[in-house]
């Protein structure tokens, strides 16, 4: 959640509690999933293969293309653009109740178990194409 708002310190200021542990919405997308996601099945789902480029060929050549083609300032304004997007139609919203979050110390919201399953394969697929994208640089 690098690219997240000012005015709430990219998530740091909205606390959110997932699984029973209180974290902050920028914690829990730039640590605390990744850490759950990585301990699941003692490490086997990580290390399984899941990141095999072939999981994600197409926006690979996709990508590719468009790198030869635009170059590199064009590539990554867009990808600043699509980062800056994700977090506001995905981050920044509660997969459960599709409301946007806003942060204060007043508010503090509860994430269940769907909303894991949600934010975890959003996790996943950003993961992939991140490496997709450095594969290309």
């Amino acid at each position: 959640l690098h690219l997240g708002y000012a005015g709430d310190d990219m998530g740091r200021n909205i606390k959110v509690t997932l699984q029973g542990k209180e974290t902050t919405l920028y914690e829990l997308w730039d640590g605390e999933m990744i850490r759950s996601i990585m301990s699941e099945g003692k490490g086997s789902f990580w290390w399984g293969g899941w990141t095999h480029i072939q999981n994600v060929r197409d926006k690979f050549e996709a990508e590719k293309k468009a790198w030869a083609e635009e170059g590199a300032f064009a590539r990554f304004e867009k990808w600043v653009k699509e980062g800056n997007q994700f977090a506001c139609d995905r981050a920044y919203m509660n997969p459960s109740s599709q409301a946007k979050l806003a942060g204060g110390p007043q508010m503090a919201i509860n994430f269940g178990d769907s909303t894991y399953s949600a934010i975890r394969q959003d996790i996943l697929d950003q993961l992939l194409l991140a490496g997709a994208r450095t594969a290309i640089v």
